[in-house]
């Protein structure tokens, strides 16, 4: 049997553990208990995702090295990437697509809102950066939409909302941020 095979039904089985399960194959994994708030779907892809890494294995040097730059501007108060000297590196730029929520393993976080799981359980709402870019991977295409000041550019269109994007790409209802992973 092959491994992508095995992999698979581990990953398949992992989504279908309960909720108390999962929070215990994290707390093994990250050291540390889940929030409360996190949803069973985002556990399972969290473990399903640490099963991929190790196996096939996880992000490349580059991405580590883009991902601590990024968490040390953050926590440095922010600026643009250029100003506090971060630059992407070339080996980071096919990796990023799990930062930007291409990779169906992981959720789409968009490179430009820092995720802070320590943090309270409220959800504020989120305010997207000018010039930040938002890529789903839907069908087995990948969509990008860019984040300007008066709206979403996509297909060289401009949108006044992500909800409406979702619904040119799909045909269906969706709500925009939710179908973006935001």
């Amino acid at each position: 049997m092959s491994t992508t095979n095995e992999l698979e039904r581990e990953i398949a089985a992992v989504g279908a553990l309960p909720r108390e399960d999962l929070a215990r194959e994290w707390q093994r994994i990250y050291r540390h208990a889940p929030p409360r708030s996190l949803s069973h779907d985002l556990l399972a892809r969290a473990v399903s995702w640490h099963l991929q890494a190790k196996r096939l294995g996880g992000l490349s040097a580059g991405t580590r090295q883009l991902l601590k730059q990024l968490i040390e501007r953050a926590e440095r108060g922010g600026g643009s990437k250029k100003a506090r000297g971060v630059r992407e590196p070339e080996s980071a730029r096919r990796d990023s697509d799990i930062i930007t929520g291409t990779a169906n393993a992981a959720p789409a976080v968009s490179p430009s809102v820092a995720l802070d799981m320590t943090g309270p359980v409220s959800k504020p709402r989120r305010r997207l950066s000018q010039g930040a870019r938002l890529i789903r991977d839907w069908n087995g295409r990948a969509y990008v939409v860019d984040v300007i000041d008066r709206g979403y550019v996509y297909d060289g269109k401009l949108y006044s909302s992500l909800t409406a994007i979702a619904f040119v790409i799909t045909g269906a209802r969706w709500s925009g941020p939710r179908f973006f992973g935001l």
